[in-house]
């Protein structure tokens, strides 16, 4: 069964940690519109602190674009 391919554009502290929780259950391929924070995110990932997944270091989704329009090149 292949995986359906998601793209989050936003991802500001909701939508950062909704990304979280469609990576967390595994049935989809997750790429992320990051404007703001792109670099950091690229190289460092996400530090996560939530009642529902717990402490979280590192985590980046399967893939993080600049922009819309980057993300479109690929898609």
């Amino acid at each position: 069964m292949s995986k359906a391919n998601v793209l989050l554009i936003g991802t500001g502290g909701v939508g950062t940690i909704v990304a979280y929780g469609i990576d967390y259950v595994g049935k989809s391929n997750l790429s992320v519109v990051v404007r703001r924070d792109y670099e950091k995110v690229k190289e460092e990932g996400w530090e996560l602190n939530s009642c529902d997944y717990g402490h979280i270091e590192h985590w980046k989704p399967q893939n993080i674009y600049p922009s819309v329009e980057a993300a479109g090149k690929f898609g």
